[in-house]
């Protein structure tokens, strides 16, 4: 009996040897899709159907048996294009796999050698549940009644250069719709190159649940792209793109057009980004406003809620402005925005590329600070203006920015109810009843326009330093006397601002003080000036303004000046002195932007990739693991602490840096197992040891939870103590726990039944014995 066991455990390892180094690529050479009952498949060729074997359902059912990744590839012989009628449903994927249509020989790009077709009967092409590394690739789908890829729970996936047409039916009529891509709870997957459309071309499916592309519950992934062969083509669906309580879908390239809607975003997906406003086009050049930091793409297009030809990408500058030189040969052009977490808007507005509709121009307003202000403007008559009144200080997109919307068909409108302590602009468009105007704008108002002050007339570099040029003055230079100027740039985190007054031409100290003059004392006689004092009247004191004023034997005087005391801006400091001279030293601090980063919590070396982020964004990150957008992946990081730094540049840089730890995980190593009924002392165990004592084990197999402890030893072995033996390790660093799982599998085998020829029987006689049971 123990020789016959030993026989048998070692035909079992010999066949655990073979599998285990079985190939993962796996070619399909037929176009069959036979009857999974009357052609049964078997993960043993030599067992699997001989209809079964080669075919594409038992390459994915070899692709799901098979330890580590699969590549399925194609090689039917003959010339092509080869479809696939799908008779019954594929199995469900739910292993990492890559199926290549554009293995094929005699695939072209846009004319997929492979057809998989669903014969208005089968409801989805592939399906794949819980799979960490999918790619589908190079194929056509036709007439499938629900989709033709779907991704559930799946990680780090790939849906490239398929062209999917689905019947012009709604055969689904639940929110989960009848796509032609659809995501539920996945990460991290990029559809990219697919065309996406209706089986009769030019006849779009009806509503509302049909989409080209449908993601739910769905985080970090990428539909398009801007470089070659990375855009989708979605069209004659009832819906473009879907998004329902989706962040981070980034939207780029993708030409989407004669849909009923291009794109439609529900329950918060891509955190409500909000989409552009175009203001013009004129002379080759498209402006609008985003949201600042925004990735702007501009696309040629039919109207509203089409994309048809991608034009360009241009960012909103410090306060959300955008313009972008583009040409195209369609009527209308329209735009999305992209924050720098990935989220796209959905299209802005579409204007057209010449309007006949007249823009008004001449924006004006009553002067002065009041509560209540005229607003005025050229235009033609007989239209309706469209008048946008919002806070200055403010983004137009910001929901606080518009304190009141006026439709009139006169050239002026009084707007009441102002605040005295607040300035505000507005933007006016005409509505010619068939089109409307580009939007004029913004014009501001409610400040006081009177002060008169001198202005540099030469180009300077705004950037962190000091330039000294002439001056243009209004009123003109005064032919008695002299007067300077000085603009200077200072960060708002600088030292302490040295200003040294040892002008030659003022023999006794100077009067200084902080803000503007409105009233020049000059006389005049006939066209000439005959008396020039050149000092202010009326200076404007600026009270938030404020500096240090020392007297010094070699400089005179020594002005100190605190950028870190001052908001940012452009502060005013002036000098009278005797002889008609006028000193004006221009101080404008720059923002020094807060690179705080705020803190996250540790990593385990398994967790998924995630963003890391600071008090302002728009910088770049560097360090072990972390990519310059700030997406940090502990996995590629390595366990340990990793010090991450954060920078802003600009004119005023700044930077902050953190320390992040990644902990390691447990290895458990769990082994698999084999057994007769009856034995005894068959123990699985794990290599992974704790250390502490809120460290731990747990087991768990077929008839439920075992020790707690690093061994599981099972005596007197029954048939139903067969399946998986799972030991989940945690490791308990105090502020994360990280676990890790490892299964080993216990084979239990009837004990043979042997029996023998009852006959007596001579010496070198032949006899017959029968053994029942074993393998």
């Amino acid at each position: 009996m123990k020789n016959l066991r030993y026989i048998l455990l070692s035909i079992i390892f010999g066949l655990a040897s073979f599998y285990s180094n079985a190939q993962t690529v796996y070619t399909v050479t037929k176009t069959t899709d036979p009857d999974p009952y009357v052609y049964p498949y078997d993960f043993d060729d030599a067992l699997c159907s001989s209809e079964m074997y080669g075919t594409l359902q038992w390459a994915i059912r070899k692709s799901n048996d098979t330890e580590g990744s699969c590549e399925i590839v194609f090689n039917i012989p003959d010339q092509g294009p080869h479809t696939i009628n799908i008779g019954y449903y594929f199995p469900q994927i739910t292993n990492s796999v890559s199926i290549d249509g554009t293995s094929q020989p005699g695939y072209i790009e846009n004319e997929p050698a492979i057809i998989i077709d669903g014969q208005n009967n089968i409801a989805t092409a592939f399906y794949a549940y819980n799979v960490d590394g999918i790619e589908i690739s190079g194929f056509r789908m036709n007439r499938f009644t629900s989709a033709g890829v779907v991704l559930y729970n799946c990680i780090n996936a790939t849906i490239s250069s398929n062209i999917i047409s689905l019947p012009n039916a709604n055969y689904n009529v639940s929110k989960l719709g009848f796509n032609r891509i659809r995501l539920m709870g996945c990460n991290n997957v990029s559809i990219m190159n697919n065309i996406l459309n209706a089986s009769v071309e030019g006849n779009p499916t009806p509503g509302p649940y049909n989409y080209g592309i449908a993601i739910f519950d769905s985080d970090f992934c990428y539909v398009g792209g801007t470089n070659e062969n990375e855009n989708n083509e979605i069209y004659d669906c009832y819906t473009g793109i879907y998004l329902s309580n989706a962040q981070r879908i980034k939207i780029s390239g993708d030409l989407i057009h004669d849909n009923t809607m291009g794109l439609l975003y529900e329950n918060g997906s891509n955190n409500s980004k909000k989409s552009p406003i175009i203001f013009s086009y004129e002379e080759g050049t498209i402006n609008g406003i985003g949201e600042i930091g925004d990735i702007i793409e501009v696309f040629g297009s039919t109207g509203n809620e089409n994309s048809n030809e991608y034009l360009g990408t241009v960012q909103t500058d410090e306060n959300g402005d955008w313009s972008l030189s583009v040409t195209t040969s369609y009527d209308h052009l329209i735009a999305t925005a992209t924050d720098e977490y990935g989220n796209t808007s959905e299209f802005s507005d579409a204007i057209l590329v010449s309007s006949t509709c007249t823009k008004p121009t001449n924006l004006s307003s009553t002067e002065g600070i009041s509560t209540s202000h005229t607003l005025s403007w050229d235009g033609p008559g007989g239209v309706t203006y469209n008048v946008a009144v919002g806070i200055e200080d403010l983004n137009p997109l910001d929901d606080n920015w518009m304190v009141n919307y006026i439709q009139t068909t006169d050239n002026s409108v009084t707007v009441s109810g102002l605040d005295e302590n607040t300035e505000y602009e507005f933007y006016i468009n005409a509505n010619c009843g068939t089109e409307l105007s580009y939007w004029a704008g913004p014009y501001s108002f409610n400040f006081d326009r009177d002060c008169v002050s001198p202005e540099i007339t030469v180009d300077i570099d705004l950037s962190h330093g000091a330039y000294v040029g002439e001056i243009e003055w209004s009123p003109p230079e005064p032919t008695i006397g002299t007067a300077t100027a000085e603009h200077y740039f200072i960060c708002q985190n600088d030292e302490p601002f040295f200003i040294y007054d040892d002008n030659p031409l003022a023999p006794h100290f100077a009067s200084w003080w902080c803000g503007d003059c409105t009233i020049w004392d000059q006389e005049w006689e006939d066209g000439d000036v005959v008396d020039n004092n050149y000092y202010c009247n009326e200076p404007q004191i600026d009270d938030d303004c404020n500096f240090t004023l020392t007297d010094d034997p070699t400089y005179g005087q020594i002005i100190e000046f605190d950028p870190s005391q001052h908001n940012p801006g452009t502060y005013i400091l002036n000098a009278e002195y005797e002889l008609c001279h006028l000193r004006r030293v221009y101080i404008t601090i720059l923002e020094t932007s807060d690179p705080t980063i705020l803190q996250h919590e540790p990593f385990c070396l398994n967790d998924q990739p995630d963003y890391l982020s600071a008090v302002t964004p728009g910088g770049t990150w560097s360090g072990n693991g972390v990519t310059p957008n700030g997406i940090f992946n502990p996995a590629l990081a390595g366990a340990g602490q990793h010090i991450i730094t954060y920078t802003l540049d600009g004119p005023c840089p700044a930077t902050d840096e953190i320390t992040i730890t990644v902990f390691e995980l447990p290895n458990p190593n769990v082994t698999d197992k084999y057994a007769c009924i009856g034995d005894d002392d068959v123990v699985f165990s794990t290599s992974a040891e704790i250390t502490t004592a809120t460290d731990s084990y747990e087991w768990e197999g077929p008839n439920g939870y075992g020790p707690d402890s690093n061994e599981w030893e099972l005596s007197i072995i029954q048939a139903n103590m067969q399946g998986d033996y799972t030991v989940t390790v945690t490791f308990d660093y105090g502020e994360i726990q990280c676990s890790a799982t490892a299964s080993g599998y216990l084979t239990v085998y009837y004990n043979p039944e042997v029996s023998f020829d009852s006959n007596p029987v001579c010496n070198g006689q032949e006899t017959s014995l029968t053994a029942n049971g074993g393998i």
